[in-house]
Protein backbone atom coordinates (compact mmCIF):
# COMPACT_ATOMS: atom_id res chain seq x y z
CA UNK A 1 0.00 0.00 0.00
CA UNK A 2 1.95 3.38 -0.86
CA UNK A 3 0.99 6.60 1.00
CA UNK A 4 -1.57 9.38 -1.09
CA UNK A 5 -1.74 13.08 -0.09
CA UNK A 6 -4.89 13.93 1.85
CA UNK A 7 -6.99 15.41 -0.45
CA UNK A 8 -6.88 19.29 -0.41
CA UNK A 9 -9.82 20.93 1.16
CA UNK A 10 -13.52 21.85 -0.89
CA UNK A 11 -12.19 26.08 -1.69
CA UNK A 12 -8.54 24.61 -2.86
CA UNK A 13 -10.17 22.47 -4.93
CA UNK A 14 -12.22 24.98 -6.10
CA UNK A 15 -9.51 27.68 -6.54
CA UNK A 16 -7.48 24.88 -8.44
CA UNK A 17 -10.52 23.84 -10.63
CA UNK A 18 -11.46 27.85 -11.49
CA UNK A 19 -8.25 29.04 -12.23
CA UNK A 20 -8.07 25.78 -14.60
CA UNK A 21 -11.07 27.35 -16.50
CA UNK A 22 -9.65 30.80 -16.68
CA UNK A 23 -6.29 29.24 -18.36
CA UNK A 24 -8.64 27.44 -20.66
CA UNK A 25 -10.29 30.66 -21.77
CA UNK A 26 -6.89 32.52 -22.05
CA UNK A 27 -6.59 34.65 -18.62
CA UNK A 28 -2.83 34.67 -17.59
CA UNK A 29 -2.21 35.08 -13.94
CA UNK A 30 -0.07 34.26 -10.89
CA UNK A 31 2.64 33.74 -14.14
CA UNK A 32 6.34 32.29 -13.49
CA UNK A 33 7.77 34.43 -15.71
CA UNK A 34 11.12 36.27 -13.96
CA UNK A 35 10.45 39.40 -15.77
CA UNK A 36 7.10 39.42 -15.25
CA UNK A 37 7.75 39.37 -11.00
CA UNK A 38 10.48 41.76 -11.12
CA UNK A 39 7.79 44.25 -12.82
CA UNK A 40 5.68 43.58 -10.16
CA UNK A 41 8.19 44.08 -7.49
CA UNK A 42 9.02 47.20 -8.66
CA UNK A 43 5.42 48.52 -9.58
CA UNK A 44 4.79 47.18 -5.60
CA UNK A 45 7.48 49.02 -4.34
CA UNK A 46 6.40 52.30 -5.77
CA UNK A 47 9.45 52.71 -7.31
CA UNK A 48 9.77 54.81 -10.42
CA UNK A 49 9.90 52.99 -13.73
CA UNK A 50 13.94 53.78 -14.07
CA UNK A 51 14.30 52.56 -10.65
CA UNK A 52 15.14 48.92 -10.59
CA UNK A 53 18.12 49.22 -7.91
CA UNK A 54 18.42 45.49 -6.59
CA UNK A 55 21.72 45.86 -5.45
CA UNK A 56 25.75 45.48 -6.60
CA UNK A 57 25.47 41.80 -7.13
CA UNK A 58 23.08 40.85 -10.12
CA UNK A 59 23.76 36.48 -9.33
CA UNK A 60 19.96 36.96 -7.45
CA UNK A 61 18.47 37.48 -11.16
CA UNK A 62 20.36 34.14 -12.12
CA UNK A 63 18.74 32.58 -9.25
CA UNK A 64 15.02 33.79 -9.83
CA UNK A 65 15.25 32.83 -13.50
CA UNK A 66 16.52 29.45 -12.25
CA UNK A 67 13.66 28.92 -9.58
CA UNK A 68 11.16 30.03 -11.98
CA UNK A 69 12.19 27.71 -14.37
CA UNK A 70 12.29 25.06 -11.95
CA UNK A 71 8.78 25.89 -10.52
CA UNK A 72 7.17 25.82 -14.16
CA UNK A 73 9.13 22.50 -14.98
CA UNK A 74 9.04 19.92 -12.54
CA UNK A 75 7.31 21.74 -9.40
CA UNK A 76 3.82 20.82 -10.77
CA UNK A 77 2.32 23.45 -8.66
CA UNK A 78 -1.52 23.94 -8.40
CA UNK A 79 -2.90 27.27 -9.57
CA UNK A 80 -3.21 27.90 -5.93
CA UNK A 81 0.77 26.82 -5.35
CA UNK A 82 1.08 29.32 -8.42
CA UNK A 83 -0.04 31.80 -7.06
CA UNK A 84 1.76 31.80 -3.46
CA UNK A 85 4.85 30.93 -5.61
CA UNK A 86 4.46 34.01 -7.30
CA UNK A 87 3.58 36.63 -4.64
CA UNK A 88 6.03 35.38 -2.52
CA UNK A 89 8.76 35.91 -4.83
CA UNK A 90 7.16 39.39 -5.75
CA UNK A 91 7.10 40.54 -2.53
CA UNK A 92 10.72 38.89 -1.67
CA UNK A 93 11.82 41.51 -4.52
CA UNK A 94 9.96 44.16 -3.34
CA UNK A 95 11.50 43.88 0.18
CA UNK A 96 14.80 43.52 -1.55
CA UNK A 97 14.04 46.76 -3.69
CA UNK A 98 12.92 48.77 -0.79
CA UNK A 99 16.23 47.70 1.34
CA UNK A 100 18.67 48.89 -1.79
CA UNK A 101 16.60 52.05 -2.01
CA UNK A 102 17.17 52.75 2.14
CA UNK A 103 20.62 52.17 1.81
CA UNK A 104 21.28 54.47 -1.20
CA UNK A 105 19.20 56.99 0.91
CA UNK A 106 20.73 56.65 3.95
CA UNK A 107 24.21 54.94 3.41
CA UNK A 108 24.85 55.29 7.36
CA UNK A 109 23.54 52.32 8.06
CA UNK A 110 25.61 50.03 7.14
CA UNK A 111 27.96 51.82 9.88
CA UNK A 112 25.36 51.20 13.04
CA UNK A 113 26.39 48.77 15.15
CA UNK A 114 24.18 46.61 16.45
CA UNK A 115 25.64 45.38 19.74
CA UNK A 116 22.98 43.15 21.61
CA UNK A 117 20.52 41.79 18.99
CA UNK A 118 17.24 40.09 19.70
CA UNK A 119 16.29 36.81 18.36
CA UNK A 120 12.51 36.08 18.72
CA UNK A 121 12.06 32.59 17.70
CA UNK A 122 8.67 30.23 17.84
CA UNK A 123 6.37 27.96 16.14
CA UNK A 124 3.93 29.14 14.75
CA UNK A 125 0.84 30.53 16.22
CA UNK A 126 2.48 30.88 19.52
CA UNK A 127 2.60 35.05 19.53
CA UNK A 128 6.18 35.64 18.35
CA UNK A 129 4.51 38.36 15.49
CA UNK A 130 3.22 39.89 18.44
CA UNK A 131 6.40 40.10 20.76
CA UNK A 132 8.12 41.70 17.74
CA UNK A 133 5.16 44.15 17.60
CA UNK A 134 5.53 44.78 21.00
CA UNK A 135 9.44 45.43 21.25
CA UNK A 136 9.01 47.49 18.37
CA UNK A 137 6.97 50.07 19.61
CA UNK A 138 10.16 50.66 22.47
CA UNK A 139 12.60 53.43 20.95
CA UNK A 140 15.15 51.54 22.85
CA UNK A 141 15.06 48.70 20.90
Amino acid sequence: MSWRPPKPAVWVRAINAGAGLAQRAGLRFADLDADRIVNQAVDQAGARSDYRDFGPDDGWRTGLERLTDDYRRHARLTALGRIAAHRHLVDLLTNRLRMERDRAQHPDIGDQSIKAPLFIVGLPRTGTTLLHMLLAQDPAN
